[in-house]
């Protein structure tokens, strides 16, 4: 991915949020002494490095009272804790960095699907007064990977992981399930279009992922 082009993607989606202004970064991210725990795809770390200058500029300059940097993955190997400060650390520097482990004793049970299976997503989330995602939107096979699914399955337990995916009549219902049990304040997500120019979309709530998933759908 060309560097310059996805920083610049970056800044526009910015600076022309979907929804218009109503879905500029939230007052709330922007104030001083806020808990922001920033939810990145642990599997573009370079990119995500690229992209958080930016946001951080957007978010006012504020500096939060315990900047918190979370990668979680949808699939593949997890970054250590050693590389994941490596790589972001010059992007936000004083950040508490935590890679997140399936296989850790700290999770938390929100609820239950409709099916009966809890829910078992990491406790680093009840520490967030605000949640934003960063990372690439992305296919894999016949999935959209990105946004919320940093969250769910990206910080689900093991247990939780295995159950979901056993479930093969309706997977992205009961991942939906999930998700809308913690509900995110503000995304910045991107892709990489097959012509090597790099789309990005940033908005409130979930509405930059709808975007991004629309266009990812349409791709051949």
């Amino acid at each position: 991915m060309d560097p310059e082009a996805l920083v610049a993607a970056v800044r526009g989606a910015l600076a022309a949020p979907v929804g218009g202004t109503a879905s500029r970064v939230p007052a709330a991210l922007a104030t001083p002494g806020a808990l922001r725990l920033l939810l990145v795809d642990g599997l573009a770390l370079p990119a995500v490095a690229l992209a958080l200058p930016p946001l951080m500029r957007a978010l006012g300059g504020a500096t939060p009272r315990r900047p918190l940097v979370v990668a979680a993955c949808e699939d593949g190997e997890r970054p250590s804790r050693a590389e994941l400060a490596r790589i972001l650390e010059p992007a936000i520097p004083g950040a508490t960095f935590v890679a997140h482990d399936p296989d850790g004793a700290h999770h938390f049970r929100p609820g239950r699907t409709a099916a009966g299976v809890p829910i078992e997503l990491d406790d680093v989330l009840l520490e967030a007064e605000a949640l934003l995602t960063v990372g690439p939107v992305r296919r894999v096979g016949g999935s959209v990977m990105g946004g919320a699914g940093l969250v769910f399955p990206g910080l689900a337990s093991r247990r939780m992981r295995a159950s979901w995916a056993a479930d093969t009549a309706d997977r992205e219902r009961a991942a939906e399930e999930v998700r809308a049990q913690v509900p995110v304040d503000f995304q910045l997500c991107w892709r990489e279009c097959a012509d090597g120019s790099v789309t990005a979309w940033a908005g409130a709530g979930r509405s930059a992922e709808t975007a991004a998933r629309r266009a990812a759908a349409r791709e051949p």
